[in-house]
Protein backbone atom coordinates (compact mmCIF):
# COMPACT_ATOMS: atom_id res chain seq x y z
CA UNK A 1 0.00 0.00 0.00
CA UNK A 2 1.34 3.43 -0.94
CA UNK A 3 1.62 6.06 1.78
CA UNK A 4 2.53 9.60 0.87
CA UNK A 5 2.60 13.05 2.33
CA UNK A 6 2.48 14.90 -0.94
CA UNK A 7 1.26 14.33 -4.44
CA UNK A 8 3.52 12.50 -6.87
CA UNK A 9 4.89 14.00 -10.06
CA UNK A 10 4.87 11.43 -12.87
CA UNK A 11 7.17 12.04 -15.82
CA UNK A 12 5.36 9.63 -18.13
CA UNK A 13 2.27 7.46 -18.40
CA UNK A 14 4.60 4.45 -18.02
CA UNK A 15 5.40 5.57 -14.48
CA UNK A 16 1.68 5.69 -13.72
CA UNK A 17 1.31 2.17 -15.12
CA UNK A 18 4.23 0.86 -13.05
CA UNK A 19 2.79 2.28 -9.83
CA UNK A 20 -0.70 1.01 -10.59
CA UNK A 21 0.55 -2.49 -11.34
CA UNK A 22 2.73 -2.59 -8.20
CA UNK A 23 -0.09 -2.12 -5.67
CA UNK A 24 -3.44 -3.94 -5.79
CA UNK A 25 -5.01 -1.15 -3.71
CA UNK A 26 -4.35 1.35 -6.47
CA UNK A 27 -6.64 1.58 -9.47
CA UNK A 28 -5.30 4.58 -11.32
CA UNK A 29 -6.70 6.68 -14.13
CA UNK A 30 -5.43 9.96 -15.57
CA UNK A 31 -7.82 12.81 -16.33
CA UNK A 32 -6.73 16.33 -17.21
CA UNK A 33 -3.12 15.32 -16.47
CA UNK A 34 -4.14 14.50 -12.89
CA UNK A 35 -3.75 10.97 -11.55
CA UNK A 36 -6.62 9.60 -9.46
CA UNK A 37 -7.07 6.41 -7.47
CA UNK A 38 -10.58 5.17 -8.29
CA UNK A 39 -10.43 2.15 -5.98
CA UNK A 40 -13.31 3.54 -3.90
CA UNK A 41 -15.43 4.34 -6.96
CA UNK A 42 -14.92 1.63 -9.57
CA UNK A 43 -17.54 -0.76 -8.16
CA UNK A 44 -20.27 1.90 -8.16
CA UNK A 45 -19.58 3.30 -11.62
CA UNK A 46 -22.97 3.68 -13.38
CA UNK A 47 -21.87 1.57 -16.33
CA UNK A 48 -20.37 -1.18 -14.19
CA UNK A 49 -16.79 -1.76 -13.08
CA UNK A 50 -15.80 -3.38 -16.39
CA UNK A 51 -16.16 -0.02 -18.15
CA UNK A 52 -13.37 1.51 -16.06
CA UNK A 53 -11.22 -1.61 -15.81
CA UNK A 54 -10.26 -1.29 -19.48
CA UNK A 55 -8.88 2.21 -18.84
CA UNK A 56 -6.84 1.54 -15.69
CA UNK A 57 -3.41 3.21 -15.72
CA UNK A 58 -4.42 5.16 -18.84
CA UNK A 59 -5.50 8.67 -19.77
CA UNK A 60 -9.29 8.80 -20.04
CA UNK A 61 -9.87 12.33 -21.38
CA UNK A 62 -10.87 11.21 -24.88
CA UNK A 63 -13.28 8.37 -23.97
CA UNK A 64 -14.68 10.45 -21.10
CA UNK A 65 -15.56 13.34 -23.40
CA UNK A 66 -16.78 11.08 -26.22
CA UNK A 67 -19.26 9.43 -23.85
CA UNK A 68 -20.85 12.80 -23.14
CA UNK A 69 -20.51 12.85 -19.36
CA UNK A 70 -22.47 15.41 -17.39
CA UNK A 71 -21.26 18.24 -15.18
CA UNK A 72 -22.05 16.02 -12.19
CA UNK A 73 -19.71 13.34 -13.52
CA UNK A 74 -16.83 15.81 -13.70
CA UNK A 75 -17.60 17.01 -10.20
CA UNK A 76 -17.12 13.48 -8.89
CA UNK A 77 -13.39 14.02 -9.30
CA UNK A 78 -13.60 16.34 -6.29
CA UNK A 79 -14.41 13.26 -4.19
CA UNK A 80 -11.88 10.81 -5.66
CA UNK A 81 -8.38 10.53 -4.12
CA UNK A 82 -5.75 12.50 -6.01
CA UNK A 83 -2.42 10.69 -6.28
CA UNK A 84 -0.44 13.15 -8.39
CA UNK A 85 -0.02 14.68 -11.82
CA UNK A 86 1.82 14.18 -15.07
CA UNK A 87 4.68 16.47 -15.99
CA UNK A 88 3.92 19.89 -17.47
CA UNK A 89 0.96 20.26 -15.06
CA UNK A 90 1.71 23.24 -12.78
CA UNK A 91 2.36 21.87 -9.29
CA UNK A 92 0.68 24.81 -7.56
CA UNK A 93 -2.61 23.91 -9.27
CA UNK A 94 -2.89 20.92 -6.96
CA UNK A 95 -3.29 21.27 -3.22
CA UNK A 96 -0.90 19.03 -1.31
CA UNK A 97 -1.66 17.31 1.96
CA UNK A 98 0.51 16.67 5.00
CA UNK A 99 -1.07 13.69 6.74
CA UNK A 100 0.17 10.21 5.84
CA UNK A 101 -2.94 8.45 4.62
CA UNK A 102 -3.38 5.18 2.70
CA UNK A 103 -3.93 6.01 -0.94
CA UNK A 104 -7.00 3.78 -1.17
CA UNK A 105 -8.96 5.50 1.63
CA UNK A 106 -11.06 8.02 -0.24
CA UNK A 107 -12.99 9.46 2.68
CA UNK A 108 -9.81 10.76 4.38
CA UNK A 109 -8.14 11.97 1.20
CA UNK A 110 -10.45 14.58 -0.28
CA UNK A 111 -8.91 17.72 -1.63
CA UNK A 112 -10.62 21.01 -2.32
CA UNK A 113 -9.38 21.50 -5.85
CA UNK A 114 -10.72 22.59 -9.20
CA UNK A 115 -11.29 20.24 -12.13
CA UNK A 116 -11.61 22.23 -15.33
CA UNK A 117 -13.18 25.14 -13.44
CA UNK A 118 -15.64 23.03 -11.43
CA UNK A 119 -15.40 23.45 -7.68
CA UNK A 120 -17.93 20.91 -6.38
CA UNK A 121 -21.70 20.87 -6.30
CA UNK A 122 -22.16 22.89 -3.10
CA UNK A 123 -20.19 25.81 -4.48
CA UNK A 124 -21.21 25.77 -8.11
CA UNK A 125 -24.91 25.08 -7.62
CA UNK A 126 -25.31 26.87 -4.24
CA UNK A 127 -27.15 23.81 -3.04
CA UNK A 128 -28.67 23.01 0.29
CA UNK A 129 -25.95 21.41 2.39
CA UNK A 130 -27.56 19.47 5.25
CA UNK A 131 -25.90 17.83 8.24
CA UNK A 132 -25.61 14.18 7.22
CA UNK A 133 -25.25 13.08 10.83
CA UNK A 134 -28.88 14.06 11.40
CA UNK A 135 -32.18 13.02 9.83
CA UNK A 136 -32.75 14.69 6.46
CA UNK A 137 -36.56 14.79 6.60
CA UNK A 138 -36.79 17.17 9.55
CA UNK A 139 -33.92 19.28 8.18
CA UNK A 140 -35.69 19.52 4.82
CA UNK A 141 -38.89 20.66 6.54
CA UNK A 142 -37.06 23.36 8.51
CA UNK A 143 -34.93 24.51 5.57
CA UNK A 144 -37.90 26.04 3.70
CA UNK A 145 -36.12 25.63 0.37
CA UNK A 146 -37.43 27.19 -2.79
CA UNK A 147 -38.61 24.65 -5.34
CA UNK A 148 -35.53 25.42 -7.47
CA UNK A 149 -33.22 24.75 -4.53
CA UNK A 150 -34.97 21.48 -3.76
CA UNK A 151 -34.87 20.27 -7.37
CA UNK A 152 -31.20 21.24 -7.66
CA UNK A 153 -30.45 19.10 -4.61
CA UNK A 154 -32.23 15.93 -5.75
CA UNK A 155 -31.25 16.18 -9.42
CA UNK A 156 -27.51 16.18 -8.73
CA UNK A 157 -26.41 12.66 -7.72
CA UNK A 158 -24.09 12.57 -4.73
CA UNK A 159 -22.52 9.25 -5.66
CA UNK A 160 -19.58 9.02 -3.26
CA UNK A 161 -21.13 10.70 -0.25
CA UNK A 162 -21.12 8.63 2.93
CA UNK A 163 -19.78 5.53 1.15
CA UNK A 164 -19.28 3.50 4.34
CA UNK A 165 -22.37 4.69 6.18
CA UNK A 166 -26.02 5.16 5.33
CA UNK A 167 -28.06 8.26 4.64
CA UNK A 168 -30.07 9.11 7.72
CA UNK A 169 -33.67 9.90 6.86
CA UNK A 170 -35.08 10.15 10.39
CA UNK A 171 -33.69 10.97 13.82
CA UNK A 172 -36.20 8.54 15.32
CA UNK A 173 -34.48 5.14 15.45
CA UNK A 174 -37.70 3.19 14.87
CA UNK A 175 -38.60 5.20 11.76
CA UNK A 176 -35.04 4.93 10.47
CA UNK A 177 -35.09 1.18 11.00
CA UNK A 178 -38.30 1.02 8.96
CA UNK A 179 -36.63 2.45 5.84
CA UNK A 180 -33.46 0.35 6.11
CA UNK A 181 -34.77 -2.65 4.21
CA UNK A 182 -32.51 -5.47 3.07
CA UNK A 183 -33.39 -7.09 -0.26
CA UNK A 184 -33.91 -10.45 1.45
CA UNK A 185 -36.77 -8.94 3.48
CA UNK A 186 -38.59 -8.16 0.24
CA UNK A 187 -38.23 -11.76 -0.96
CA UNK A 188 -39.55 -13.21 2.28
CA UNK A 189 -42.50 -10.80 2.55
CA UNK A 190 -43.74 -10.70 -1.02
CA UNK A 191 -43.09 -14.35 -1.79
CA UNK A 192 -45.32 -15.28 1.15
CA UNK A 193 -48.18 -13.23 -0.31
CA UNK A 194 -47.58 -14.57 -3.83
CA UNK A 195 -47.57 -18.21 -2.73
CA UNK A 196 -50.70 -17.70 -0.64
CA UNK A 197 -52.59 -16.39 -3.68
CA UNK A 198 -51.29 -19.22 -5.87
CA UNK A 199 -52.22 -21.83 -3.26
CA UNK A 200 -55.81 -20.53 -3.15
CA UNK A 201 -56.24 -20.66 -6.93
CA UNK A 202 -58.54 -23.34 -8.33
CA UNK A 203 -57.55 -23.17 -11.98
CA UNK A 204 -55.85 -25.44 -14.45
CA UNK A 205 -52.08 -25.13 -14.76
CA UNK A 206 -52.48 -23.42 -18.14
CA UNK A 207 -54.93 -20.86 -16.76
CA UNK A 208 -52.68 -20.23 -13.77
CA UNK A 209 -49.62 -19.61 -15.94
CA UNK A 210 -51.52 -17.30 -18.31
CA UNK A 211 -53.06 -15.41 -15.38
CA UNK A 212 -49.65 -15.02 -13.73
CA UNK A 213 -48.21 -13.62 -16.97
CA UNK A 214 -51.18 -11.27 -17.33
CA UNK A 215 -50.72 -10.00 -13.77
CA UNK A 216 -46.99 -9.54 -14.36
CA UNK A 217 -47.68 -7.50 -17.51
CA UNK A 218 -50.14 -5.32 -15.61
CA UNK A 219 -47.31 -4.59 -13.19
CA UNK A 220 -44.97 -3.46 -15.99
CA UNK A 221 -47.35 -0.72 -17.15
CA UNK A 222 -48.06 0.17 -13.51
CA UNK A 223 -44.32 0.47 -12.90
CA UNK A 224 -43.94 2.80 -15.87
CA UNK A 225 -46.87 5.01 -14.83
CA UNK A 226 -45.80 5.17 -11.18
CA UNK A 227 -42.25 6.08 -12.09
CA UNK A 228 -43.22 8.69 -14.64
CA UNK A 229 -46.33 10.31 -13.17
CA UNK A 230 -45.98 9.78 -9.40
CA UNK A 231 -42.29 9.44 -8.56
CA UNK A 232 -41.39 12.12 -11.11
CA UNK A 233 -44.42 14.30 -10.56
CA UNK A 234 -42.03 17.24 -10.29
CA UNK A 235 -41.45 16.96 -14.06
CA UNK A 236 -45.13 17.78 -14.59
CA UNK A 237 -45.87 20.21 -11.78
CA UNK A 238 -43.82 21.06 -8.73
CA UNK A 239 -45.91 23.02 -6.21
CA UNK A 240 -43.74 25.32 -4.06
CA UNK A 241 -44.72 23.73 -0.76
CA UNK A 242 -42.80 21.87 1.93
CA UNK A 243 -45.43 19.11 1.93
CA UNK A 244 -44.67 18.37 -1.73
CA UNK A 245 -40.92 18.36 -1.08
CA UNK A 246 -41.25 15.92 1.81
CA UNK A 247 -43.58 13.61 -0.15
CA UNK A 248 -41.35 13.69 -3.22
CA UNK A 249 -38.17 13.18 -1.21
CA UNK A 250 -39.56 10.16 0.64
CA UNK A 251 -41.02 8.48 -2.44
CA UNK A 252 -38.19 9.03 -4.94
CA UNK A 253 -36.21 12.25 -4.48
CA UNK A 254 -33.89 10.73 -1.90
CA UNK A 255 -33.08 7.89 -4.30
CA UNK A 256 -32.08 10.33 -7.06
CA UNK A 257 -30.04 12.48 -4.68
CA UNK A 258 -28.18 9.43 -3.31
CA UNK A 259 -28.37 6.72 -6.01
CA UNK A 260 -25.77 4.51 -4.33
CA UNK A 261 -27.39 4.42 -0.90
CA UNK A 262 -27.66 0.73 -0.01
CA UNK A 263 -31.01 1.08 1.73
CA UNK A 264 -32.45 3.61 -0.69
CA UNK A 265 -33.87 1.24 -3.32
CA UNK A 266 -35.92 -1.57 -1.76
CA UNK A 267 -39.46 -0.44 -0.90
CA UNK A 268 -40.25 -0.71 2.85
CA UNK A 269 -41.96 -4.11 2.97
CA UNK A 270 -44.47 -3.74 5.80
CA UNK A 271 -46.24 -0.54 4.67
CA UNK A 272 -46.18 -1.69 1.03
CA UNK A 273 -47.76 -5.04 1.90
CA UNK A 274 -50.40 -3.39 4.10
CA UNK A 275 -51.28 -1.11 1.18
CA UNK A 276 -51.47 -4.09 -1.17
CA UNK A 277 -53.71 -6.12 1.12
CA UNK A 278 -56.03 -3.29 2.18
CA UNK A 279 -56.28 -1.26 -1.06
CA UNK A 280 -55.04 -3.12 -4.15
CA UNK A 281 -56.44 -6.55 -3.31
CA UNK A 282 -60.10 -5.58 -2.70
CA UNK A 283 -60.18 -3.19 -5.67
CA UNK A 284 -58.73 -5.82 -8.01
CA UNK A 285 -61.28 -8.41 -6.88
CA UNK A 286 -64.07 -6.02 -7.83
CA UNK A 287 -62.80 -5.85 -11.40
CA UNK A 288 -61.34 -9.31 -12.06
CA UNK A 289 -63.54 -12.45 -11.98
CA UNK A 290 -63.19 -14.12 -8.58
CA UNK A 291 -61.66 -17.36 -9.85
CA UNK A 292 -58.86 -15.44 -11.62
CA UNK A 293 -58.33 -12.55 -9.19
CA UNK A 294 -55.96 -14.26 -6.76
CA UNK A 295 -53.61 -15.63 -9.40
CA UNK A 296 -53.58 -12.35 -11.37
CA UNK A 297 -52.70 -10.55 -8.13
CA UNK A 298 -49.94 -13.10 -7.55
CA UNK A 299 -48.50 -12.21 -10.97
CA UNK A 300 -48.81 -8.51 -10.17
CA UNK A 301 -46.98 -8.91 -6.85
CA UNK A 302 -44.36 -11.08 -8.57
CA UNK A 303 -43.81 -8.22 -11.01
CA UNK A 304 -43.38 -5.79 -8.12
CA UNK A 305 -40.92 -8.09 -6.36
CA UNK A 306 -38.98 -8.47 -9.60
CA UNK A 307 -38.89 -4.70 -9.99
CA UNK A 308 -37.63 -4.19 -6.43
CA UNK A 309 -34.86 -6.76 -6.76
CA UNK A 310 -33.77 -5.81 -10.28
CA UNK A 311 -33.73 -2.13 -9.31
CA UNK A 312 -31.59 -2.87 -6.26
CA UNK A 313 -29.05 -4.98 -8.12
CA UNK A 314 -28.82 -2.54 -11.03
CA UNK A 315 -27.51 -0.03 -8.50
CA UNK A 316 -25.39 -2.34 -6.38
CA UNK A 317 -23.81 -4.90 -8.70
CA UNK A 318 -21.94 -5.19 -11.98
CA UNK A 319 -24.06 -7.60 -14.07
CA UNK A 320 -22.20 -9.94 -16.42
CA UNK A 321 -25.32 -10.94 -18.34
CA UNK A 322 -25.70 -8.80 -21.48
CA UNK A 323 -29.38 -8.01 -20.89
CA UNK A 324 -28.89 -6.82 -17.33
CA UNK A 325 -25.62 -5.05 -18.13
CA UNK A 326 -27.42 -3.03 -20.82
CA UNK A 327 -30.35 -2.49 -18.48
CA UNK A 328 -28.00 -1.15 -15.81
CA UNK A 329 -26.44 1.30 -18.27
CA UNK A 330 -29.93 2.33 -19.40
CA UNK A 331 -31.13 2.95 -15.85
CA UNK A 332 -27.94 4.81 -14.92
CA UNK A 333 -28.56 7.11 -17.89
CA UNK A 334 -31.90 7.95 -16.28
CA UNK A 335 -30.07 8.87 -13.07
CA UNK A 336 -27.00 10.61 -14.40
CA UNK A 337 -27.97 12.00 -17.81
CA UNK A 338 -31.69 12.49 -18.34
CA UNK A 339 -34.33 12.10 -15.65
CA UNK A 340 -37.02 13.10 -18.16
CA UNK A 341 -36.97 9.71 -19.91
CA UNK A 342 -36.09 6.08 -19.33
CA UNK A 343 -38.85 5.30 -16.84
CA UNK A 344 -38.84 1.54 -17.36
CA UNK A 345 -36.74 -0.37 -14.84
CA UNK A 346 -37.20 -4.08 -15.56
CA UNK A 347 -37.77 -3.52 -19.28
CA UNK A 348 -37.83 -0.76 -21.91
CA UNK A 349 -41.08 -1.87 -23.56
CA UNK A 350 -43.34 0.93 -22.34
CA UNK A 351 -40.62 3.52 -22.96
CA UNK A 352 -40.68 2.41 -26.58
CA UNK A 353 -44.50 2.52 -26.70
CA UNK A 354 -44.75 6.01 -25.19
CA UNK A 355 -41.60 7.35 -26.89
CA UNK A 356 -39.65 8.03 -23.71
CA UNK A 357 -36.81 5.64 -24.52
CA UNK A 358 -33.33 6.90 -23.76
CA UNK A 359 -30.91 6.81 -26.66
CA UNK A 360 -27.24 6.03 -26.15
Amino acid sequence: MVKQDKTIQFNSIEEVQNLGESDKNLKLIVFGKKVFNINSYIEIHPGGSQILEQYLNCEIDEPFNETGHTVQAKQLFNEIPLIGFLKNEPQNSIQQHDSKIPANEAKDFRLNREIEGLNGYVITRKQWNPDYEKGLIWQLWKAELSIDQYLAFIEEPKALLNRKGHIKMYDNKLLQLGVQVHWSHAIFGWLSLILYNVWQAQLSITDQVLSLIFGFMIWTITEYCLHRFVFHFEKIWAPPTRVFQIFNFITHGMHHAFPNETYGVITPVLPAMLFAISIIDPQARRIIPEEYAGIVLAGFYLGFLTYDLVHHFLHHSSPQNNYFRNLKIYHMQHHYKNGNAGYGVICKFWDKVFQTELKK
